[in-house]
C-alpha cells in the first residue's frame, strides 16, 4: 500500500484544516475526521474539498460515495432540525401569530395544553409578547407546530430515500433541503 500526501480544506476560506500522508484507501477517513472534528461544528460541510497530490500537482479526490453519503445525512438531518427550530405560525389566538420552537418553546407549548398558560409569540406587525392562551388554544397551536414538524420529517425521510438511492458522490451532493 502506498501512502498518498492530502489536504483537506474549506473552499471559502482557503484554510487548510487537515494534511498529511496516510494509505490511499484511507482518504476517505481523513475527509470523516475533518468533517466531524472542524467543518460540522463550522457548519462547512458542503465546502469540503480533498486533494491528494499526483505528479507535484494537487488534484481533487473528493469524497468516496459512503463519504459522500455520511456527510449529506448529516448536513439534512441538521437542516431538518433547523426547520423545526424555525418557528411555527398559527392562528390559535383568532390571526396568524409566530410561535418559537427551542426545545424550551415546545416544552412550554406542552404544558400550556393542559390547563392553558402564557406563550411567547410575535403578532403580525412583529412585535413580540407573552399572550394568555387557553388550553383550546394552545392545543390548536402545538397542532399547527406538529403539522409543521411532521412535513420537516416528511420531506428528511424523502431525502435520505434520495440519499441512499444515489449512485455517485455528485449526485449525493445535488441533493439539497430547499
Amino acid at each position: 500500500m502506498t501512502n498518498t500526501p492530502f489536504a483537506v480544506y474549506d473552499k471559502s476560506s482557503g484554510r487548510v484544516l487537515r494534511a498529511g500522508v496516510c494509505p490511499e484507501d484511507d482518504l476517505a477517513g481523513q475527509v470523516t475526521d475533518a468533517s466531524e472534528d472542524v467543518l460540522q461544528v463550522a457548519g462547512l460541510l458542503q465546502d469540503l474539498y480533498l486533494f491528494r497530490v499526483e505528479d507535484g500537482a494537487l488534484v481533487n479526490a473528493g469524497p468516496d460515495l459512503e463519504t459522500a453519503k455520511r456527510l449529506k445525512t448529516t448536513e439534512l438531518y441538521a437542516a431538518c432540525d433547523a426547520a423545526v427550530r424555525a418557528g411555527v405560525s398559527s392562528a390559535a389566538l383568532g390571526s396568524a401569530h409566530l410561535y418559537p420552537t427551542s426545545d424550551i418553546d415546545q416544552s412550554n407549548l406542552a404544558q400550556a395544553v393542559l390547563a392553558g398558560g402564557k406563550l411567547w409569540c410575535q403578532d403580525g406587525a412583529g412585535t413580540w409578547a407573552l399572550l394568555d392562551h387557553t388550553a383550546a388554544q394552545a392545543l390548536v397551536a402545538l397542532q399547527d407546530f406538529q403539522t409543521a414538524k411532521d412535513a420537516a420529517r416528511e420531506h428528511l425521510a424523502t431525502l435520505m430515500t434520495e440519499v441512499e438511492a444515489a449512485a455517485t458522490p455528485s449526485a449525493v451532493q445535488a441533493l439539497t433541503w430547499g
